[in-house]
């Protein structure tokens, strides 16, 4: 991402926005494919400015043992019961949980979590917008860290349980 400030990316938003706009009127609904374009351009960089207007952060959740961070990261794996993608939490080698599980089930619902004294929590963290890819031309912003991806450098959202 380069360093654009705030300010330039509701900026580059308003010109993609314009874009858009201009599209449609050229071409009506033919031109659908450069306007759908045009338009998540702008979000994206409404969300990026919206981040650094916070302070280059976001919310995010996080697995922690009591007030301890895990050292665990989300990722989509398939999941060949369902034949589609799940999210868990993968735990770094490093990490103490390591020892009695690697890979863990996520969500508030889960009885993994819970039999070892696991939680998921709200916290802070380093971020920025990307388009992301959710398969067969379903494409989307998304928010993504930019720090560390285990969630050393994550705060815990004040007043978080």
């Amino acid at each position: 991402m380069s360093e654009m400030t705030a300010e330039q990316h509701r900026e580059q938003a308003k010109v993609c926005r314009q874009r858009s706009i201009d599209s449609f009127e050229r071409c009506d609904t033919d031109g659908f494919l450069s306007q759908w374009a045009s338009d998540l351009s702008a979000n994206e960089h409404l969300r990026n400015a919206e981040i650094l207007e916070a302070g280059g952060i976001a919310e995010f959740w996080g697995l922690y043992e009591g007030d301890r961070r895990v050292k665990a990261a989300q990722v989509q794996v398939y999941d060949k019961f369902s034949y589609g993608n799940v999210t868990k939490w993968v735990v770094d080698d490093d990490d103490p949980i390591c020892g009695k599980r690697k890979w863990i089930p996520s969500g508030a619902r889960s009885r993994v979590q819970k039999s070892l004294g696991l939680k998921e929590r709200r916290e802070t963290a380093p971020a920025r917008a990307v388009l992301g890819d959710g398969g067969g031309g379903n494409v989307f912003v998304k928010t993504i860290r930019t720090g560390c991806r285990y969630g050393s450098d994550a705060k815990l959202v004040e007043g978080e349980e």
